[in-house]
């Protein structure tokens, strides 16, 4: 193989490498994801209302981020499904199926997708908070 070959070929494959590493495009057509800010309580409260009148098969979840503060730790997920492009904010019930993303503290798993997420929207007086109750998989 002549270099030039060579280095078109590797610039090919790290292009692909790079596009297929990403959630897909979303379109959101919710207003209050546009209004409000994803720690808001409007935001979570319509994200709740929208989990769970959404067949679970319909809905994608991709993983943005690890956050830990004040002992408290949490992921910040993206979540896809029709007309649906929103964040949320999920506390973890059991790190067994995400040991790998805990320990790296969510390094090099950015947008990953969560394969088999159970979410649950727990509403407590006027907060609603995301729990992940159970996840089959990263997909990485």
């Amino acid at each position: 193989m002549t270099p030039p070959t060579l280095r078109l070929l590797c610039l090919s494959f790290l292009v692909l490498a790079l596009c297929a590493c990403d959630r897909p495009q979303c379109r959101n057509t919710v207003p209050a994801f546009d209004q409000y800010a994803c720690d808001s309580q409007p935001y979570r409260a319509e994200l709740a209302r929208l989990l769970k009148q959404t067949a679970p098969g319909d809905l994608s979840y991709w993983l943005e981020a690890y956050h830990m503060e004040q002992g408290r730790e949490w992921l910040e997920i993206q979540v896809q499904g029709p007309g649906i492009c929103a964040c949320a904010q999920v506390e973890i019930a059991d790190w067994t199926s995400l040991e790998g993303v805990r320990k790296t503290r969510g390094v090099s798993y950015r947008g990953a997708e969560l394969i088999g997420l159970k979410l649950d929207a727990v509403e407590t007086g006027e907060q609603t908070r995301f729990i992940c109750q159970h996840i089959e998989r990263v997909l990485d």
